[in-house]
């Protein structure tokens, strides 16, 4: 126990994968100070004692309005020039996602029937979703689509963009409430308090018309725009993650005790264990440099001549501004985890997030995905290859390695 003490203390930096929920090592029993954000019940019972993280940077993005042709990360490393970026000409709805996040120092210790730690980090989420390949063409200005014939019709609805960035310092908390033969069954939680920083949403939440090869005659318009000056605690708000892991152990387990003398320091593996997390269930409420605007109405969109988008909404349709708080949502998700031991420190996981924001709610959404993930685990090392559809459909695949704590 002493010697794996020494081994968990310092988790200096980690990098494990740059994908949005780290799926590589989220789901590792050595990593608990990343877990806690996929489900916080898994500092209950961890094969760590104790873990300290102190600094780390995770930043993902996804699109399909751009690309970057004949990119290699090989030729970009040699060369050291990266092409520049080219539109897309895929004829589907447009998307844009990017997810940030700067991981100030954290703590987690597993110790007897409990789990419980501390963090600190900074969080940043931006999304664009359901745009008309149509009107992207039109607004970046693309040489003619031979696909695309003039005028095209638009019903749009819940067409949306979204961005917020805060600071959370959150506490963690968990605890094994059934220890039964070789039935474990833990929960846990996070609570955060919550520093916002920026705030912008909008919503187009019905658009109905015809697209010109250079402007858009609308019939009928409704949109909702919110956002505010960024700034340092611009906003408060809270946050919680609830979580809940069953485990099929493969052994009696009714005087185990985690990380604990009293049972020796050892730990019983499991066969499977389930878990489901409902993760950041709360808002923010920003008060300060705010502007909140409707606008609706029928008339005539130019993407050419010397008025701004913001004029012609303002003098050519009907509008109001006021600068009342803003209430804006986490990405507020629920995610299903299943994992398999193949009991020679093989492991499969499958992890489900589902979205549970509206696109008429103000704030930030996050990511529908699925994963799976085979991994090969030990106490000094780890490797794993988090296959993930974003979307449900989108494949990409990553690779997470742990060497002892780094």
């Amino acid at each position: 126990m002493k010697n794996s003490l020494l081994v968990s203390l310092f988790v200096l930096l980690l990098f494990p994968n740059f994908g949005q929920e780290k799926l590589g090592i989220s789901n590792s029993n050595y990593s608990s100070t990343n877990s806690i954000f996929l489900n916080p019940s898994s500092t209950v019972d961890s094969r760590a004692y104790m873990q300290i993280n102190l600094v780390g940077v995770n930043a993902y993005g996804m699109n399909n309005l751009v690309y970057i042709p004949g990119f290699t990360l090989a030729r970009t490393i040699t060369t050291g020039n990266i092409p520049d970026p080219q539109p897309a000409n895929l004829n589907f709805k447009k998307f844009l996602m990017l997810v940030a996040s700067a991981e100030a120092p954290a703590f987690v210790i597993s110790k007897r029937n409990y789990g419980a730690g501390f963090f600190i980090r900074g969080r940043s989420v931006g999304e664009l979703k359901k745009v008309p390949y149509q009107l992207t063409n039109l607004f970046l200005k693309l040489e003619e689509n031979p696909t695309i014939s003039y005028p095209f019709s638009l019903d749009l609805k819940n067409m949306r963009f979204s961005n917020m960035t805060w600071v959370e310092y959150g506490v963690n908390f968990g605890m094994m409430v059934k220890k039964r033969k070789n039935d474990l069954i833990s929960v846990g939680g996070n609570v955060k308090y919550l520093t916002g920083i920026n705030v912008a949403y909008g919503n187009i939440l019905e658009l109905k018309g015809a697209i010109q090869d250079s402007s858009i005659e609308v019939e009928k318009f409704s949109s909702k725009i919110r956002y505010n000056e960024p700034g340092w605690n611009t906003g408060k708000g809270f946050g919680v993650d609830l979580g809940f892991t069953y485990k099929k152990m493969l052994g009696l387990i009714d005087t185990y005790y985690a990380n604990s003398r009293q049972s020796n320091c050892k730990y019983v593996d499991y066969k499977y264990k389930i878990g489901v997390s409902l993760r950041d269930v709360g808002a923010i409420r920003f008060k300060k440099n705010t502007t909140r605007a409707e606008a609706s109405g029928s008339g005539f969109f130019s993407t050419y001549g010397n008025r701004t988008y913001e004029e012609q909404l303002r003098l050519d349709f009907n509008s109001s501004i006021n600068n009342n708080p803003i209430l804006a949502a986490l990405p507020t998700a629920l995610s299903v985890q299943f994992d398999w031991n193949f009991e020679n420190h093989i492991y499969l996981n499958g992890t489900v997030v589902k979205n549970l924001i509206p696109s008429r709610v103000i704030g930030v959404q996050g990511s529908n995905l699925l994963s799976v993930c085979p991994r090969a685990e030990f106490k000094n090392f780890e490797v794993a290859m988090p296959l993930t559809f974003q979307k449900f459909m989108y494949p990409q695949l990553g690779f997470a390695l742990r060497m002892r704590s780094l």
